[in-house]
Protein backbone atom coordinates (compact mmCIF):
# COMPACT_ATOMS: atom_id res chain seq x y z
CA UNK A 1 0.00 0.00 0.00
CA UNK A 2 2.98 2.34 0.37
CA UNK A 3 3.20 2.84 -3.40
CA UNK A 4 -0.50 3.71 -3.68
CA UNK A 5 -0.30 6.13 -0.74
CA UNK A 6 2.75 7.79 -2.28
CA UNK A 7 1.04 7.97 -5.67
CA UNK A 8 -2.09 9.42 -4.03
CA UNK A 9 -0.01 12.05 -2.20
CA UNK A 10 1.87 13.02 -5.37
CA UNK A 11 -1.35 13.32 -7.40
CA UNK A 12 -3.01 15.44 -4.70
CA UNK A 13 0.09 17.65 -4.63
CA UNK A 14 -0.04 18.00 -8.46
CA UNK A 15 -3.75 18.85 -8.31
CA UNK A 16 -3.08 21.50 -5.64
CA UNK A 17 -0.30 23.04 -7.74
CA UNK A 18 -2.52 22.94 -10.84
CA UNK A 19 -5.36 24.65 -9.01
CA UNK A 20 -2.98 27.33 -7.67
CA UNK A 21 -1.66 27.91 -11.20
CA UNK A 22 -5.18 28.26 -12.60
CA UNK A 23 -6.10 30.69 -9.80
CA UNK A 24 -3.00 32.86 -10.38
CA UNK A 25 -3.48 32.76 -14.17
CA UNK A 26 -7.10 33.83 -13.79
CA UNK A 27 -6.06 36.79 -11.63
CA UNK A 28 -3.33 37.74 -14.12
CA UNK A 29 -5.68 37.72 -17.10
CA UNK A 30 -8.33 39.60 -15.15
CA UNK A 31 -5.77 42.30 -14.32
CA UNK A 32 -4.45 42.36 -17.91
CA UNK A 33 -8.01 42.71 -19.24
CA UNK A 34 -8.65 45.59 -16.84
CA UNK A 35 -5.43 47.29 -17.97
CA UNK A 36 -6.38 46.99 -21.65
CA UNK A 37 -9.94 48.19 -21.04
CA UNK A 38 -8.77 51.13 -18.92
CA UNK A 39 -6.20 52.15 -21.53
CA UNK A 40 -8.78 51.84 -24.31
CA UNK A 41 -11.37 53.88 -22.41
CA UNK A 42 -8.79 56.54 -21.55
CA UNK A 43 -7.58 56.72 -25.14
CA UNK A 44 -11.15 56.88 -26.44
CA UNK A 45 -12.09 59.69 -24.06
CA UNK A 46 -8.99 61.68 -24.98
CA UNK A 47 -9.70 61.13 -28.69
CA UNK A 48 -13.28 62.37 -28.32
CA UNK A 49 -12.35 65.46 -26.31
CA UNK A 50 -9.27 66.45 -28.29
CA UNK A 51 -10.79 65.41 -31.61
CA UNK A 52 -13.96 67.38 -30.87
CA UNK A 53 -11.98 70.52 -30.10
CA UNK A 54 -9.87 70.10 -33.23
CA UNK A 55 -13.03 69.55 -35.29
CA UNK A 56 -14.62 72.68 -33.87
CA UNK A 57 -11.46 74.68 -34.61
CA UNK A 58 -11.30 73.19 -38.12
CA UNK A 59 -14.91 74.19 -38.77
CA UNK A 60 -14.23 77.77 -37.71
CA UNK A 61 -11.07 77.81 -39.82
CA UNK A 62 -12.99 76.57 -42.88
CA UNK A 63 -15.79 79.09 -42.43
CA UNK A 64 -13.41 81.99 -41.88
CA UNK A 65 -11.25 80.93 -44.82
CA UNK A 66 -14.31 80.66 -47.04
CA UNK A 67 -15.54 84.08 -45.99
CA UNK A 68 -12.06 85.51 -46.64
CA UNK A 69 -12.08 83.96 -50.11
CA UNK A 70 -15.54 85.38 -50.72
CA UNK A 71 -14.38 88.89 -49.82
CA UNK A 72 -11.18 88.46 -51.82
CA UNK A 73 -12.93 87.24 -54.98
CA UNK A 74 -16.06 89.29 -54.30
CA UNK A 75 -17.98 86.12 -55.12
CA UNK A 76 -19.54 83.93 -52.40
CA UNK A 77 -20.49 80.95 -54.60
CA UNK A 78 -16.96 80.71 -56.02
CA UNK A 79 -15.46 80.81 -52.52
CA UNK A 80 -17.74 77.99 -51.34
CA UNK A 81 -16.96 75.94 -54.46
CA UNK A 82 -13.21 76.35 -53.92
CA UNK A 83 -13.60 75.32 -50.28
CA UNK A 84 -15.76 72.32 -51.18
CA UNK A 85 -13.32 71.22 -53.88
CA UNK A 86 -10.39 71.52 -51.48
CA UNK A 87 -12.18 69.44 -48.83
CA UNK A 88 -13.17 66.88 -51.47
CA UNK A 89 -9.55 66.67 -52.64
CA UNK A 90 -8.36 66.15 -49.05
CA UNK A 91 -10.97 63.41 -48.66
CA UNK A 92 -9.73 61.64 -51.80
CA UNK A 93 -6.13 61.86 -50.58
CA UNK A 94 -7.20 60.44 -47.21
CA UNK A 95 -9.04 57.62 -48.99
CA UNK A 96 -5.96 56.79 -51.05
CA UNK A 97 -3.77 56.78 -47.93
CA UNK A 98 -6.14 54.60 -45.88
CA UNK A 99 -3.86 51.55 -46.15
CA UNK A 100 -0.89 53.48 -44.76
CA UNK A 101 -3.06 54.79 -41.93
CA UNK A 102 -4.23 51.24 -41.12
CA UNK A 103 -0.65 49.95 -41.07
CA UNK A 104 0.45 52.79 -38.76
CA UNK A 105 -2.40 52.10 -36.32
CA UNK A 106 -1.80 48.34 -36.34
CA UNK A 107 1.93 48.83 -35.82
CA UNK A 108 1.34 51.15 -32.84
CA UNK A 109 -1.28 48.91 -31.24
CA UNK A 110 0.69 45.72 -31.79
CA UNK A 111 3.75 47.29 -30.15
CA UNK A 112 1.71 48.11 -27.04
CA UNK A 113 -0.11 44.77 -27.05
CA UNK A 114 2.83 42.43 -27.59
CA UNK A 115 5.43 44.27 -25.46
CA UNK A 116 3.98 42.55 -22.39
CA UNK A 117 5.02 39.12 -23.64
CA UNK A 118 8.68 40.09 -23.89
CA UNK A 119 8.90 41.48 -20.33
Amino acid sequence: MGVFDSLHEVSENAIAHGNAYVKVSKAYYKLKTFKILAKSASTGLKAVVIGGLFLLGFIFLIVSGTLWLAVTFDNYPLAFLITAFTLFLLGVIGYLLRGAMDRAVIKTISKDFFEEEHN
